[in-house]
């Protein structure tokens, strides 16, 4: 579970005044934990008459088996994937990859894939945009979207595009894989579609910048955080 730590307001640079730091209030609590699902679906545009391929299953080393095996149960159980027994036009290969915590990841080998979808180009905002956007104002904070993009759900179409073979058998992804060319366009649009129209908010692809008074822009930022999730969190 992820906390906000709130620091005394800033007005300078220059400011030698000692940083308070508390945890964000309890009623927040719901917004910090699990993997959250921003509204709708979105669609991963592939190009017609394109040859369908089916890639070979990754041999697993013996020593990551159960540990593979019991990733694609948890991501299963969280609705990220799903099991695919009819025929697809497309299989994916997947890699793990141990990550810092020395948990496991799974990811999507999408250089097949990603030669066939179209990328949609979303305009993405500099951090010079953001910092207009907070001109004036002397409270800061920054929330990081946990998971990022796997807070997109798929339509069933663009769901069976991520088909990927396993030794277990097949899965598609229910929520935007990582790794796919579009994945980055598309989250963009969606963060923006959900917290852009918010004064004193701006988005960069996961991160969310508030500005202003702090108690009222975080109320106004979590209370659209719902059912979305957001994690590790810094306040100025």
């Amino acid at each position: 579970m992820g906390f906000v730590k709130v620091a005394s307001p800033i007005s300078s640079l220059s400011t030698k005044k000692s940083v308070q730091k508390k945890p964000i209030p309890i009623e927040f609590d719901y917004v910090f934990a699990g993997i959250g699902k921003l509204p709708g679906k979105v669609e991963i545009l592939v190009e017609k008459n394109v040859i369908p391929f089916i890639n070979p299953v990754w041999r697993i080393p013996f020593a990551l088996y159960e540990r593979v095996k019991s990733e694609l149960e948890r991501l299963e159980k969280l609705d990220i994937i799903e099991r695919v027994v009819a025929p697809t036009e497309r299989v994916n290969s997947i890699v793990a990859v141990e990550k810092s915590d020395a948990s496991l990841r799974l990811c999507l080998d999408p250089r097949e894939l990603n030669k066939s979808i179209q990328k949609p180009y979303y305009p993405m905002p500099t951090f010079e945009d953001i910092a207009a956007k907070m001109h004036g104002h002397n409270k800061f904070s920054k929330l990081d979207a946990t998971s990022g993009y796997l807070m997109l759900a798929l339509t069933e179409k663009s769901s069976l595009v991520t088909t990927f073979n396993t030794p277990f058998g097949r899965y598609k992804y229910k929520r935007m894989p990582f790794g796919l060319i579009c994945a980055q366009d598309q989250f963009q649009r969606k963060m923006e579609e959900t917290f852009g129209n918010l004064k004193g908010v701006g988005v960069i692809v996961d991160d969310i910048f508030v500005s202003g008074n702090f108690k009222i822009h975080s109320k106004l930022v979590v209370s659209k955080l719902s059912p979305q999730r957001v994690g590790k969190t810094n306040c100025l």
